[in-house]
């Protein structure tokens, strides 16, 4: 019987760890020549930094463009 509740507090306590989509941060980022990074972090300034990030990998910055934050929510 210990045994079993060994296992299922370590598997709730994994549960409660692991990140999912609904206690993240969802950035986006755009540039005005159509690139579009997009980011799901729990940490704001991650998120955004990696939506920005993806967005200048797509050519963002290219042309006179920059990428910028549109927005991002919880």
């Amino acid at each position: 019987m210990n045994r079993f509740l060994e296992i299922l507090v370590a598997g709730l306590a994994l549960i409660l760890m692991a990140s999912t989509s609904a206690s993240a941060f969802h950035c986006v980022a755009q540039s005005g020549n159509g690139a579009v990074g997009r980011a799901d972090r729990v940490i704001l300034e991650r998120a955004q930094w990696v939506a920005m990030r993806e967005c200048a990998a797509e050519g963002g910055n290219a042309g006179g463009h920059h990428c910028r934050i549109v927005h991002c929510r919880y």
